[in-house]
Order: structure tokens, then C-alpha cells, then sequence
């Protein structure tokens, strides 16, 4: 139940969005139908377009024939959550919510799925992960005095567990462009350093102290460590990525260049004769990777662990609501030049 806007005189970007995600379901589903028989079970999809109209998704809801649905793929507005949310509660439907990042229905409806980690437990496994990898390295804050901090709560978060670990931390002020000369007095040892700003003007403006400083002591391991904004990065600003061993974490896995996604995008072009709209994420393999999770839940259980090929979904309760997705992504730069995807 998706708002494919078929009646729009023009197509807007979110709307092409959605029908690369249809797109992309459908590809799953004929992936995993081939050498399969009729007898060994079939899926019947209903599509609905719910032109972005609350209202009209109340009256979808209401026709019998969703009395039977076992899963339904939500738009991204809360009003229509809840107006599914609301039925699917009574009929044992699972409502997955993979576009509305922020909604929170998953905590007051038995039937929601929220299928992105949300905020405070991505901070709360990233930074479990980042001590978890850590351990023995000295982290270094660097902090633009000139450039608003934007990822200042994360690292406030962090810091408070590195006091509790025992990892020994220290931070950086400085102004306009890292220098040399801020990083002079350095001790040589390793160290991982975290930026407290996510956005990429303020990443312009320390990668070459922080590769010369790498450079200048080669007995010594200089790590970089950052944010999902990172990962959509190219040209020479992801080069010094590598060049730092960054890692980063995020919701969507940046691996994308392997044999499996190509061989998805190859099947994409053959079907439609057009190549998907790029997006990050990527919404034609959040459309594989959904269904492909629906199938894997449907015979194995919503709570078996499912690795796609852009998203990760590992389900767990929450209590007096429905569940929650609780995986996230260790995203490596590393120095060889590829880009490797772990998760928590």
C-alpha cells in the first residue's frame, strides 16, 4: 500500500521511489519462485495506490479481502499507519513500517513492525560496537569551534561510555582547517578519532592533517570513525576514507558492488528496460530485501535473522507493542579499497 501516484500527470521523485521498491519486490519474488512448484506454495500480492490520502487507505482496510492479508508494506505517513495499524491489530497482520524512520507506532500497535533500528538504539549499538572495536586505542574528539556540531549528543553519549570502559579519550578544538600543528603534540600511540560533526565541509577540512599525521608516523595506527552521511561519499573525499581505515556505521549496507547485486540490477534492466532510479537507500533493493524477509519470515518466523542485500532485519518484541528491528551496520573503508559491511 504504497503512493504510486499512477493518476499524476507528472511523476515525482518520491513516487518513482515507491515503484522501484514494487519493482524491486517483484524481482524477489520471481528469485525465489524459480524451480518451484505450484505445489510448494504461491503468494498472491495485492498492489494498492494510496495516492497519499489517509482517507483512502481507511477504505482500502475496509475491504474484505484484507481481512486475510498476512503482511502489508505501509506508506511512509503516520496517519495511514495508524489507519492500518488500527485493523491489522484485530486481524493478525503484520504492518511493516519501512519508511516512516521516526514513527513510533510499533509501540502502541501488536501488528507494527518498525523495520529501522531507531534512533536511540542505533546510538546505544554503534557505540557498544565502537568499545567493543576500540579497546586499546585512545580516541581523539575533534571539534569545529566554527561549524555546528550536528553529531554533538552522539559523542556526549559516547564519551559517557568510554569513562565506563576505561578507554582513555581526549578532545580537540580547532578552527577553520585542521593543521599540523593542532596534531603536533600528539603522543605517538593509536588512536581513533571521531569528529563532532557529521557533514562533509567539516570532514574537507581535517583529512589532510589526519592523513599527514598518519604518514608522519607509520608505528602508529590513526583510525577514522563517523556517521551515516559518510557513506553516500565518492571521488577523492572517499579515497582518504581508505586512506584512514574509516568506519562508520550505519542502517544500509554500501557494499554494492558484489556479484549479487549486480546480477539484481542486471534482472532489473531485463524486466523493465530501464535502469532503477538511483536513491540512497537504494528503495528497488529495500524492495527485494523486504519481500525476500517476507518470504524467509513467513516459513522461519519474524524473529530469525535475515541478512538482505542493502538492509539487515533482526526482530525483536517490544513490550505491550509489536516489534522493532534491531540491526545496524559497521561500515569499513578499508585501505585496500573496498568497502566491507558487518553487523551488530
Amino acid at each position: 500500500m504504497l503512493p504510486f501516484m499512477l493518476d499524476s500527470e507528472a511523476m515525482t521523485r518520491n513516487a518513482q521511489n515507491q515503484t522501484n521498491f514494487y519493482r524491486g519486490a517483484m524481482l524477489a519474488l520471481e528469485s525465489k519462485a524459480n524451480g518451484k512448484t505450484e505445489a510448494e506454495g504461491k503468494v498472491n500480492v495485492y498492489a494498492f495506490d494510496t495516492e497519499g490520502s489517509p482517507e483512502l487507505v481507511a477504505g482500502i482496510m475496509a475491504k474484505p479481502d484484507m481481512q486475510n492479508v498476512d503482511f502489508i508494506v505501509a506508506p511512509g505517513d503516520s496517519l495511514s499507519i495508524e489507519a492500518i495499524a488500527a485493523v491489522a491489530d484485530t486481524t493478525g497482520a503484520t504492518v511493516l513500517n519501512l519508511f516512516a524512520v521516526k514513527n513510533d507506532a510499533h509501540r502502541r500497535h501488536s501488528s507494527v513492525l518498525q523495520m529501522n533500528i531507531p534512533h536511540e538504539e542505533m546510538y546505544e549499538s554503534a557505540i557498544k560496537g565502537f568499545v567493543d572495536k576500540f579497546k586499546g586505542y585512545k580516541a581523539l574528539i575533534l571539534n569545529a569551534t566554527d561549524i555546528p556540531a550536528d553529531k554533538q549528543a552522539f559523542v556526549s553519549e559516547l564519551t559517557t561510555a568510554l569513562v565506563h570502559a576505561g578507554i582513555p579519550f581526549e578532545k580537540l578544538d580547532y578552527s577553520g582547517k585542521l593543521s599540523a600543528q593542532d596534531l603536533e603534540a600528539l603522543p605517538v600511540r593509536d588512536y581513533v578519532v571521531v569528529p563532532t560533526s557529521a557533514s562533509r565541509e567539516a570532514l574537507l577540512k581535517v583529512l589532510p592533517a589526519l592523513n599527514d599525521y598518519s604518514q608522519a608516523n607509520p608505528t602508529a595506527e590513526l583510525r577514522l570513525f563517523g556517521y551515516p552521511e559518510w557513506v553516500v561519499l565518492r571521488g577523492e573525499i572517499k579515497d582518504n576514507l581508505h586512506k584512514l581505515h574509516a568506519l562508520v556505521y550505519s542502517r544500509f549496507s554500501t557494499d554494492l558492488d558484489g556479484s549479487d547485486v549486480a546480477a539484481v540490477n542486471e534482472a532489473y534492466a531485463n524486466w523493465y528496460g530501464t535502469e532503477p532510479t538511483p536513491s540512497f537507500p537504494d528503495t528497488m533493493l529495500l524492495g527485494f530485501d523486504a519481500m525476500s524477509w517476507i518470504l524467509h519470515a513467513s516459513a522461519n518466523g519474524v524473529e530469525a535473522p535475515y541478512r538482505g542485500l542493502q538492509n539487515s532485519f533482526t526482530i525483536r518484541e517490544v513490550p505491550d507493542g509489536g516489534d522493532v528491528n534491531t540491526a545496524l551496520y559497521f561500515i569499513t573503508f578499508d585501505t585496500d579499497g573496498r568497502v566491507t559491511a558487518e553487523t551488530l
